[in-house]
């Protein structure tokens, strides 16, 4: 942020990062919660996503995760009509499929956004985090800094190192600090749900360049 505040893009930074949030946050929501949240209060509870970009989400959501159309998602007739009006062309700033826990993988690079249900072993996920501001990296972030084979992580098949996890139990981790996270990790309970997003090979690269 400070980068973008000595280039005079503070406001577009801060901007896309509420809009982010906001991605985070709703697609970290438990699918069964989720679909009890009608049009307008998903619209009244992320304010900052426009109507076109709310209704992108959800399309993609409910065609990865396969529960058929959800009716209270439904746009009101106001906002429909500005949907149709202004499409993708400038609304859609998260154009992203969204994978579902008991959804097949999808290659790595359609799925850039995707959700992972872990149990905990004996010996916990097997998995260590690192912080993104101590890797060569340096910027913020929580991401996957090595996989034990064998352990629940490494097991499910689709995580990889360089990974960031975005959310926890739907427990936004942008902007937190490595110690926010394993703490809301080890205090999850038995079974957490992560948010995941893919990294490019250059940004895994970097993470797994780290020393520490």
């Amino acid at each position: 942020m400070e980068w973008a505040s000595r280039s005079g893009l503070g406001h577009l930074a801060d901007k896309f990062f509420t809009k982010l949030n906001s991605t985070v946050s709703l697609l970290a929501t438990p699918t069964q919660q989720l679909t009890q949240l009608s049009w307008r209060a998903l619209s009244s509870e992320h304010p900052s996503l426009k109507p076109v970009q709310l209704h992108r989400i959800l399309s993609q959501y409910q065609l990865t995760a396969e529960i058929g159309p959800v009716p209270i998602w439904q746009p009101s007739s106001e906002d429909e009509a500005y949907i149709y009006r202004t499409g993708c062309i400038s609304g859609c700033e998260f154009p992203f499929p969204v994978s579902s826990p008991g959804a097949p993988p999808l290659p790595d690079d359609l799925c850039v956004v995707f959700v992972v249900e872990l149990d905990k072993g004996p010996y916990g996920l097997g998995m260590g985090l690192i912080d993104g501001l101590h890797t060569p990296l340096n910027a913020p972030g929580i991401y996957i800094r090595t996989l034990i084979p064998d352990g629940p992580a490494a097991s499910d098949g689709r995580l990889r190192i360089g990974d960031r996890i975005l959310a926890v139990n739907g427990t936004s981790l942008i902007g937190a600090d490595y110690q926010s996270a394993v703490d809301l990790i080890r205090l999850g309970g038995g079974r957490l749900r992560f948010l995941i997003a893919k990294s490019d090979p250059e940004v895994s690269e970097k993470i797994s360049a780290s020393s520490c």
